[in-house]
């Protein structure tokens, strides 16, 4: 398969989501806002680069991956909506945040208060401490990871 292989927007995924916008592009492949076609629900939709899809044991690392990550219930991890195999490409359907991610929050507003600091590094202690109590180890822990709400103090 062509690696910059990609599902285009407006493409009905399994009978079921609607690509509405590009959000991310990655190494595993890409984040797209979508629409569930029946519920209208929006929602964040991973989907799995068209060459890794053809590499089994990537294969089964992203849908276990979506298995530990529908395990975790917490308010500080999203929530797995649905996950499934299409054309070999395993996708991953996800609660929609609105919001920032830690980066753009830095970039945007410049240096934080203490307070909003301690803040935020606790919120993301709890979601992380809710992996381990699990014995998931989070293995991709960067700014872009953390998405705040934009009411987040």
């Amino acid at each position: 398969m062509d690696a910059n292989a990609t599902w285009t927007l407006g493409a009905i995924i399994d009978g079921k989501y609607r690509l509405c916008e590009l959000l991310a592009r990655g190494g595993q492949g890409d984040v797209y806002a979508a629409e569930h076609v029946h519920t209208l629900e929006r929602v964040a939709f991973k989907s799995m680069n068209a060459v890794l899809a053809g590499r089994p044991e990537l294969v089964d690392r992203m849908l276990h991956e979506a298995r530990v990550t529908a395990a975790l219930r917490h308010p500080n991890h999203v929530a797995i909506r649905d996950c499934s195999v299409v054309d070999g490409r395993v996708y991953i359907v996800m609660e929609l945040l609105e919001g920032r991610d830690c980066r753009a929050v830095l970039a945007d507003d410049g240096p934080m208060s203490i307070g909003r600091a301690l803040y935020i590094v606790n919120e993301a202690a709890s979601g992380i401490a809710a992996a381990h109590e699990k014995r998931v180890v989070h293995r991709d822990l960067k700014p872009e990871t953390f998405s705040f709400a934009p009411t987040t103090p």
